[in-house]
């Protein structure tokens, strides 16, 4: 959809960038911020912020720009579970043990599309992997987000 010409590419482009802005934002003033006191939650709030560079990047750099779209790409569709996975861990330490099994069954989540598409080939192009992989992040993100915000008890 970001090579469509006319307003709708650039609009999807827009939004790709911009909420790799806000996801980075996200990654380094909230996670790190709320994990940061162990060398478990740094470590994935870097990869999660590093996931977020890649979106901005595939936002930018279009599928015109082969190879780069490409490699951004599967920066981002690589980093995203990745982090995930480090997340669950800091938060299983840190005794959130509910938001630790949310965070591996969305890093799963993420992962499986790619992992069936790669071993089965189930579908002809990338759109339903990167659907699938995209709203399983932004739902963690937004579950997580609001945890975070919310009092303690």
């Amino acid at each position: 959809m970001g090579v469509v010409t006319g307003i709708t590419g650039s609009l999807f482009n827009f939004g790709l960038v911009a909420s790799g802005f806000l996801a980075f934002n996200f990654a380094i003033f909230g996670l790190f911020t709320y994990l940061g006191k162990s060398w478990v939650g740094k470590i994935g709030s870097a990869f999660f912020a590093a996931a977020t560079i890649a979106l901005i990047a595939i936002g930018i750099f279009n599928e015109s720009f082969s190879p780069t779209h490409y490699l951004v790409s599967v920066a981002f569709f690589v980093l995203a579970p990745i982090s995930l996975l480090i997340l669950s861990c800091s938060f299983w330490l840190s005794h959130q043990r509910g938001i630790a099994v949310f965070t591996v069954a969305v890093g799963l989540v993420a992962a499986l599309p790619w992992l069936l598409l790669f071993a089965f080939n189930y579908v002809h192009n990338v759109a339903i992997p990167e659907s699938v992989s995209g709203i399983a992040v932004s739902v963690w993100a937004i579950v997580v987000g609001r945890k975070m915000l919310s009092p303690k008890v």
